[in-house]
């Protein structure tokens, strides 16, 4: 019996079938690749997005997610954290200090002494313009200054404040030799007070800019901002990304004169004060409850890998348009100067044709709409 064996036509034919498949499936899996390498870009952009939105609702600031294209294609959050925090519930006597988080103090200085009363919420302590607080941490049962306190992104400050009518016309709130600062200032004794604030930040070129708001008046003929003998919520924020220092007052947003200037660098080794300067000058006379000091940090970068290209796609108002910022308020909601839902696309390109597409939408409430296609 004879066997009957391939000729070179079939083997030809069985070889370019199998080389057709093998071809096909080589497409569809380098395209599930492309896919798969789109999608976990887009996943850790919507990552940090979340991030920033999470912590938006955590610290109750607005925050931001930066989106630089090509050829950077970067994406890197901003946002503000607390580093000192201080009730003023209790008062330790070696040394005089004033507990805060996280192994933070207030140090009493000056030649009088510290006494608690009763506060805005809580204790309080009272300044008689002898005493003023040196803020420091405890390290290897040492303590130093916070390097956080630097200020170079961003800094935001709040308490609750109460001057008395006796003392001088300038009391200082905080400072920081000149990297930043909150005054309250009157024309004469028996008026109430404006305030004056000021943050120092460090640019990209190694300059530093002054960014400085004085608060004279409140709109619509309500006087000064604060009047002595009544507890008064003050908050001033400043950071790389907006010019000039907002000022809240009792939780409103104020709209203070606002100026900028290129200075020379701060001290780096300038102490915090609370309730003077780092000398004693300008002293606080009244309390002061509940400070909280943040700070405001640019968090790591997200690279998006070189062989993908990254677009963004955020139409602004208020004269905003494109600058690549995604901006979430303190309640977790896009914020209001959008004048719609933000988009980041991030793009698979070959041979200068599309794709692969992630487009990453923001929704009003923050909520990250993600649709993946294939290009034309």
């Amino acid at each position: 019996m004879k066997r009957r064996s391939f000729t070179v036509v079939e083997l030809l034919v069985t070889i370019g079938i199998i080389a057709m498949v093998l071809g096909l499936s080589a497409g569809v899996y380098f395209g599930l690749i492309r896919a798969q390498a789109v999608q976990a870009e887009a996943g850790a952009v919507c990552a940090m997005l979340s991030a920033a939105r999470t912590t938006a609702l955590d610290e109750g600031c607005e925050t931001f997610v930066c989106v630089l294209d090509s050829p950077q294609n970067l994406v890197y959050p901003f946002a503000r954290r607390k580093v000192g925090v201080w009730h003023f519930e209790a008062l330790d006597d070696a040394p005089p200090r004033v507990p805060g988080s996280s192994g933070q103090a207030a140090l009493v200085c000056g030649t009088g002494s510290a006494r608690l009363v009763d506060g805005k919420v809580g204790k309080a302590i009272a300044l008689d313009g002898t005493v003023y607080l040196k803020c420091k941490l405890l390290r290897n049962l040492a303590w130093v200054n916070i390097p956080v306190y630097d200020a170079r992104e961003g800094l935001a400050f709040e308490a609750f404040i109460l001057p008395t009518e006796r003392g001088g016309d300038t009391r200082t709130v905080l400072s920081r030799d000149t990297w930043f600062s909150l005054e309250l200032r009157r024309d004469r004794a028996g008026e109430p007070f404006a305030v004056v604030a000021s943050v120092v930040t460090l640019n990209s070129d190694g300059t530093y800019t002054r960014h400085a708001a004085t608060m004279l008046d409140i709109p619509g003929g309500k006087g000064k901002v604060v009047r002595p003998n009544e507890w008064t919520h003050v908050r001033m924020s400043a950071h790389k990304l907006r010019e000039g220092v907002e000022i809240d007052i009792n939780g409103l947003a104020q709209v203070p004169t606002l100026s900028t200037a290129i200075v020379v660098a701060p001290d780096p080794a300038a102490e915090t004060v609370l309730g003077a300067t780092a000398t004693g000058d300008a002293p606080f006379v009244g309390r002061i409850d509940q400070v909280i000091l943040s700070a405001y940090a640019v968090d790591d970068a997200h690279e998006v890998t070189k062989k993908l290209h990254l677009v963004h796609d955020i139409p602004l108002v208020l004269n905003l348009p494109d600058d690549g910022i995604i901006r979430f308020e303190p309640s977790g909601q896009l914020s209001t100067v959008h004048a719609s839902s933000p988009r980041i696309r991030i793009q698979n390109i070959r041979q200068g044709v599309l794709d692969m597409e992630s487009i990453i939408t923001v929704g009003s409430m923050g909520a990250l709409d993600v649709q993946t296609t294939a290009g034309n």
